[in-house]
């Protein structure tokens, strides 16, 4: 079994669409998922990002998006804006083969701070960042 992540083509538009359909309905399950999904979840790509898919012996199996951020005074930060895998396809490194390209394309653009989101309850995500490095540095409280 060979797990990979290389950058998205055009033909990869329909399974993405899929999988980021897949991603939604994950996210609004969680605690804060509908809130996020209605008030602050962009495009899974804004304009000038870039986005990969992962794959399982060469089958598209999940996706990653991220863009750079001008930060006036400072370098530029680099959003991770997805990182999603098929529930039938996590735990063999397609997360970590997205993660690594995403955040080496965000170096290569000059980030030195790459920021992700993890929802409240949505530990899973919360463990697999802080296994590659991130740590919590804001929590939103809302009423």
């Amino acid at each position: 079994m060979e797990e990979a992540a290389r950058p998205a083509r055009a033909d990869d538009a329909p399974r993405l669409a899929e999988l980021a359909d897949a991603a939604r309905r994950e996210v609004a399950a969680h605690r804060g998922g509908p809130e996020y999904l209605a008030t602050e979840a962009g495009a899974p790509c804004p304009e000038g990002g870039r986005r990969w898919v992962g794959t399982i012996d060469g089958v598209v199996v999940g996706f990653a998006a991220a863009h750079v951020e001008a930060v006036p005074g400072a370098s530029p930060r680099g959003v991770l804006d997805a990182v999603y895998v098929e529930p039938a396809a996590r735990g063999v490194a397609v997360g970590e083969r997205l993660l690594q390209a995403a955040c080496g394309w965000l170096a290569r653009q000059g980030c030195q701070r790459i920021d992700a989101r993890a929802l409240p309850g949505d530990r899973t995500t919360k463990s697999f960042l802080e296994q590659a490095g991130f740590r919590a540095r804001l929590l939103v409280m809302s009423r």
